[in-house]
């Protein structure tokens, strides 16, 4: 977090953009109006804001002011961060390691990892692909597919999630198969011929079964 601030405060881009440009790789839309930076740059003082009439002093005090609005909320998501990282994305890591471990239960390969119901979800993606960096398992058995409920009430719906690329944002390992994409309810029943199926996603990269047992067997199938 601290990093992306300094960068951003210094002029130093994510990518080489030049060797970005030379490869003839485009953005494909803007992302700067969303960022704590941008957020931060709104609470300057505009420069055609009515200043008529105030004194020296007065400006001063509503610049002082902005900065200090500015100041809180930065510190604020700094509060937040620190706390998601310690409150669950760190106490996460056991858990995953657990479900890493006992993957093969399900997938001779180890392809297929269920993650236990948390409230609000277990963060597992980062330590997934820090427990696969240390193993000395073949490529092969990444794992290509999590399992994991909706809630911890009986009879709770389970979702089948594709594993992103390791820094590749929305490119996944194995997308769910195309025959699938954007089908519903009995239409996916039948097209994936496995019963209480709820849905896939259009891009493949997350579905639903009403069992664990359905999910299961779409992300062997998949």
């Amino acid at each position: 977090m601290i990093e992306a601030f300094d960068a951003n405060d210094n002029g130093i881009y994510t990518y080489d953009e030049a060797a970005l440009r030379k490869a003839g790789v485009e953005k494909k839309f803007n992302d700067r109006g969303f960022s704590l930076a941008s957020v931060v740059k709104r609470l300057n003082y505009h420069w055609d804001d009515d200043s008529d009439g105030e004194s020296k002093a007065e400006l001063q005090a509503e610049e002082d002011a902005r900065f200090q609005e500015a100041s809180t909320f930065t510190g604020e998501q700094f509060v937040s961060e620190l706390q998601d990282k310690w409150k669950g994305w760190l106490p996460a890591r056991a858990v995953v390691q657990e479900a890493y471990n006992s993957r093969k239960r399900y997938d001779a390969h180890g392809r297929i990892m269920v993650v236990p119901w948390r409230k609000e979800g277990v963060p597992w993606a980062d330590h997934l692909y820090a427990l696969e960096a240390a193993s000395s398992e073949p490529a092969a058995s990444q794992v290509l597919y999590v399992l994991f409920a909706e809630s911890n009430e009986p009879g709770s719906k389970w979702r089948i999630r594709a594993v992103s690329v390791e820094g590749g944002g929305f490119e996944n390992r194995k997308d769910l198969p195309d025959a699938w994409k954007g089908v519903r309810d009995e239409q996916l029943d039948q097209v994936a011929g496995i019963p209480g199926c709820v849905f896939v996603h259009a891009s493949g990269f997350i579905g639903g079964n009403k069992t664990f047992e359905g999910a299961l067997k779409m992300a062997q199938k998949a």
